[in-house]
């Protein structure tokens, strides 16, 4: 009898995945979620066979790991989570298994049977080797720890790609392709070495060391008679060490058309494939709720153009992504028999997303403070006539909490700068202490008045790092605005009157969720609600949630930076700047107030009230928020002060070396400081390419050739003539030396102390840090957050700030053909904000 094929599904279709998260969630509250993540990690089968059996291997597998490395690896860390709800799954397969389905603890029938082959091993790899123990009880534990380290790969990958959603929908008959290249030969080779034939070379790996440390001892493997089983093993290597940047990832070009898969093309034809190495951005182009304004889904597409084992080294030096992003594509929503009207338009969208990144406070595309105030002030006498002044189990009804519901629906929209699902999803309470861990709330005790508390948006960092020292800013994960709206009231209105009203409220008082209906119904509510309070379809859910965001804009010259924090928005064009910018949380608070005055003025104008808008006193707040590793400001004057009494102590040492190296230092950190030079190979620019009198030069820290991110950068004079003084004595000093100094680039002295000798080390990031690290213990790029983030704090305009760092995208170039941009005001600008910045600090050129 033939055996009936498997048709699979997406795990969001999948009976199975529905029916063990709804069980988990019965039995531990709300672990649905963490087991979802997990199966995620291991790609787990779409009918979930002999899910206990896994469950059970991989818990003994990750405590295995845990008791046997002697780091503590992120990864095990985090599955250590999911413990308990393996551990009960396993115990309890028989109950499951009744009401999941056989399948769910389908057993082998026979010896050296496996109850996944050819029911989907192929397309779950990983999860098929997990179920895998060695046929020698006594090598079960060592066999672990070798699927505890493709395990560790496998879901280190994933974390990375965050590429959980794409899991969740895939319904492919093949593979999902979850990593650069298929585990599928890796996986092959773990299930094969659990034959007993293979104990003793199962025996001689190093399966207790490190992650990292084992994917390395790989290189050195004991002799293998079978070359089948040395292939299979190479296999493995291959994809640990591509995961530990050992080796890099091959990537390979793809293409479609009409569904036939080709190769190698560097012209992509009908769809780009997002894999490890493009990033992909959408647009927040146009308006869906207008008609004349919908231009679809518009993305821009990064390339990665270094080898992952670089991508590593840079993320583990806190880089920014434009430190390894490359070429930009354009990407638009259009089918395969609209690529002709693409090409046509190509100059016309090009045009169109340099517009809108350029973000002109006084585009037609926004709401202005007379139709905002107009539409608020029609809900508040919506309100003054059905609401205000009546007893709440009076008015308390569907049609009432309905519209009451949109209106404060509305308001967090706008005075939060909240999209509609971010706002739907807001706790309103009423006691001032939250307790959830939510993006949104509203703070209101009656009689006081009442904030907005913002979860705060950080970088997307691909690396964990801890700072420790007492030297870096604190930072916060939320932080309150001002409510000079008057909002409170109206949303308490809100609140008692669903608690009159035949409505479960859960959780109880004084905890309230914004919106308690269906999101699809609620949602078409509100644009009606806008239809009716402007019928000439200005008023859009796009214009409302966006207006906050376009008034930061205008009132901070730009800071796009800012108006993403404070809106809590990661904007494309933002994505780069966070990973430079710290905050106080008073300075966004004095930002947020400057926004807002003017609508909440106008409407209170409009209404003829007697209130007036006064900014309420803000208390001391020690927190910023934004990037990480930025040190303060005392911490980094205290570095140049101790790296200028180390070049006073060693000016007249006997080791002249002593005095060279900091003197190294010392000039580096003036042009470091005094340009924003990225961390390129050799971080100098000499003297030869600056012109003399004004001290202007190019700098190409970040270019691909076409000259498109190269920049004209100012030196101030006491840094040009340092600079002068450094390269004489450089030239002085390299001839006086015993051994030979290649080029006429700044280097360090170094001892070899097993040969006895000294040397030449050029000045890279890679030497500088060491030596750097002994006065500030940051990443040697450093520079470029303190420097913006004290720039914008001394009132300098973004405008500068971002032409000086070389943060620009489509229609932002300073350069550009439409730019007004002028390079005399951009030096005057750099004179009155950065010169006083840098001798502040103790940059002041001169050499103790």
């Amino acid at each position: 009898m033939s055996r009936i094929s498997l048709v699979h599904v997406s795990p969001n279709a999948s009976f199975q995945h529905r029916e063990i998260f709804r069980i988990v969630d019965l039995q531990f509250g709300s672990a649905g979620l963490q087991l979802k993540r997990f199966l995620w990690l291991i790609n787990a089968h779409d009918q979930l066979i002999s899910f206990p059996e896994i469950c059970s291997n991989t818990s003994a597998i990750i405590k295995s790991c845990e008791t046997a490395w002697d780091t503590q690896d992120p990864i095990i860390s985090e599955l250590l989570k999911v413990i308990p709800i393996l551990d009960w799954i396993s115990d309890n397969r028989k109950l499951l298994a009744d009401k999941i389905g056989p399948d769910f603890d389908r057993q082998p029938t026979r010896v050296k049977d496996h109850p996944i082959m050819s029911r989907g091993s192929s397309r779950h790899p990983l999860y098929t080797t997990l179920w895998n123990h060695h046929e020698n009880e006594s090598v079960r534990n060592v066999y672990g720890l070798l699927q505890g380290h493709l395990l560790v790969a496998f879901a280190g990958e994933l974390l990375q790609a965050k590429n959980q959603t794409d899991y969740e929908n895939y319904d492919g008959p093949r593979e999902w392709k979850s990593t650069a290249n298929s585990p599928y030969p890796a996986c092959l080779a773990v299930r094969e070495l659990s034959e007993n034939r293979h104990t003793p070379l199962i025996m001689q790996l190093a399966v207790r060391n490190s992650p990292k440390d084992f994917a390395e001892s790989l290189n050195r493997l004991p002799e293998i008679l079978s070359e089948v089983l040395l292939e299979r093993v190479d296999d493995l290597r291959r994809f640990l060490q591509k995961h530990h940047g050992i080796e890099d990832w091959v990537i390979r070009s793809q293409s479609k058309i009409n569904g036939t898969p080709g190769g190698g093309s560097p012209k992509v034809t009908g769809y780009v494939e997002i894999s490890p190495q493009l990033i992909k951005v959408d647009l927040p182009l146009g308006d869906s709720g207008s008609p004349l304004d919908d231009c679809g889904i518009t993305s821009l597409v990064s390339e990665i153009g270094i080898s992952h084992s670089e991508q590593v080294e840079r993320l583990e030096s806190d880089l920014a992504p434009d430190e390894i992003d490359q070429q930009e594509m354009i990407l638009t929503e259009f089918d395969q028999n609209q690529t002709g009207t693409v090409a046509a338009n190509a100059g016309s969208q090009l045009r169109h997303i340099a517009m809108a990144n350029q973000a002109f406070p006084w585009s037609y595309q926004q709401l202005s403070l007379a139709e905002l105030s107009d539409a608020l002030s029609k809900t508040m006498d919506w309100i003054d006539a059905n609401v205000k002044g009546k007893k709440p189990h009076i008015i308390a009804s569907a049609k009432t909490l309905e519209r009451l519901e949109l209106i404060c629906l509305m308001r967090f929209m706008i005075f939060t700068g909240s999209s509609f699902d971010r706002a739907q999803e807001a706790i309103i309470y009423l006691q001032n202490q939250p307790n959830q861990d939510v993006d949104l709330t509203y703070l209101y005790t009656d009689g006081q008045p009442g904030s907005w508390r913002i979860r705060a948006i950080h970088p997307d960092y691909k690396s964990q790092v801890v700072q420790d020292n007492g030297l870096d800013r604190a930072r916060t994960d939320y932080f309150t605005l001002p409510d000079i709206s008057h909002s409170g009231k109206i949303l308490s209105f809100l609140v008692s009157t669903a608690k009159w009203y035949a409505m479960p409220l859960d959780p109880p008082l004084p905890e309230y969720k914004l919106v308690r209906r269906d999101s699809k119904k609620t949602r078409e509510q509100l644009h009606d609600l806008l239809k009716e309070l402007d019928p000439s379809g200005r008023l859009t859910e796009q214009k409302i949630s966006t207006f906050l965001f376009n008034r930061i804009l205008e009132v901070s010259q730009g800071d796009i930076c800012a108006a993403s924090i404070i809106c809590g928005q990661a904007h494309p064009l933002a994505r780069v700047r966070l990973f430079y910018s710290v905050y106080s949380v008073e300075a966004l608070q004095k930002l947020y107030l400057s926004a807002v005055e003017g609508l909440s003025g106008q409407l209170l104008k409009a209404r003829q009230s007697k209130i007036t808008i006064t900014s309420p006193s803000l208390p001391e707040n020690p927190y910023s928020v934004g990037s990480r590793l930025c040190p303060n400001f005392e911490a980094a004057k205290d570095a140049v002060n101790n790296l200028k009494m180390g070049l006073l102590e060693n000016r007249n040492s006997d080791v002249e070396t002593k005095f060279h190296n900091l003197y190294v230092i010392w000039m580096i950190w003036h042009f470091l400081f005094a340009t924003a030079c990225r961390g390129i190979i050799t971080p100098y620019l000499p003297v030869s390419e600056i012109d003399a009198q004004t001290g202007v030069g190019l700098l190409a820290d970040k270019d691909d050739g076409t000259g498109y991110k190269a920049r004209f950068i100012w030196i101030p004079p006491f840094v040009l003539k340092l600079m002068g003084n450094f390269e004489k004595y450089l030239g002085l000093f390299a001839k006086s030396c015993s051994f030979t100094v290649d080029g006429h680039d700044p280097f360090f002295v170094k001892q070899d102390p097993l040969k006895n000798k000294i040397y030449a080390e050029i000045v890279r990031p890679t030497t500088l840090q060491p030596v750097m690290n002994r006065f500030l213990p940051y990443p040697v790029n450093f520079h470029r957050r303190f420097m913006r983030t004290e720039l914008l704090t001394r009132g300098c305009p973004s405008e500068v700030v971002d032409a000086w760092m070389g943060h620009w995208n489509f229609g932002e170039e300073p350069w550009g053909p439409y730019s007004s941009f002028s390079f005399l005001e951009y030096r005057a600008t750099l004179e009155k904000y950065l010169v006083p910045l840098m001798q502040d600090l103790g940059l002041d050129g001169t050499v103790p």
